[in-house]
């Protein structure tokens, strides 16, 4: 038993070494490319002669804009397939039945707590909608939904174990501070995983992920 405990640790780990490594890259470019871009923002006509602070808006704009486009050209062109895509969905159905129950309790835990989250006052800058909104589903997902978990799964993993895994180290990487936090990364991690498992693509997991951080971000 504790032998095979040891192996299946040890098949993690090198998985989510190798998922840390195409992660590596796919950042890696996305970062060059917001670089790239925002050096032709730099030296379009008229910029110099705009204010401080609009300057600030168009390279941060055009920075998020060009890594968020960089990161989904690489997901959709990723030569490896299972990356983003199963040979066959599962169930669609569940998968929006727990897209569908993920919205609903979020949208209630909203309601009933004052989030720190909540930026009614930012909601309208296109800055913070495509950070939250877009980018970071799509760089979370990426990762968590999809090298970690096709790498776990090249290991011999069982689903079981790769949803589990993905979900974990979803909960780790936010560092929960209280129990309640904790609670709701499970719940959030887990739904997010479903999604991923029924759908057979990271697709759905990223919108369902976007339309959860637009909740938050809109207060509504």
């Amino acid at each position: 038993m504790k032998t095979s405990l040891a192996k299946t640790a040890k098949e993690v780990a090198r998985a989510l070494l190798s998922g840390w490594g195409d992660f590596f890259w796919m950042v890696t470019g996305s970062v060059f490319f917001a670089l790239l871009v925002v050096q032709i923002v730099v030296s379009a006509p008229g910029f110099a002669t705009m204010a401080a602070q609009d300057q600030s808006r168009a390279l941060l704009a055009a920075s998020v804009g060009a890594a968020a486009a960089f990161l989904a050209i690489f997901v959709a062109l990723w030569p490896r397939s299972a990356f983003y895509r199963d040979a066959k969905a599962r169930s669609p159905g569940l998968a929006l039945i727990a897209c569908a129950v993920l919205l609903a309790v979020k949208w209630l835990l909203n309601r009933a707590y004052a989030t720190d989250l909540a930026l009614t006052g930012y909601s309208q800058s296109i800055v913070i909608v495509l950070l939250v909104c877009a980018f970071a589903p799509l760089v979370e997902e990426s990762f968590f939904r999809g090298l970690a978990w096709v790498h776990l799964r090249r290991r011999g993993i069982s689903e079981p174990g790769i949803l589990g895994a993905t979900t974990l180290l979803f909960v780790l990487s936010h560092l929960p501070p209280d129990l309640a936090s904790l609670a709701q990364l499970l719940f959030m991690g887990g739904c997010l995983g479903l999604i991923r498992l029924f759908s057979g693509s990271i697709w759905a997991g990223i919108m369902c992920h976007g339309l959860m951080n637009a909740v938050v971000l809109f207060s509504v």
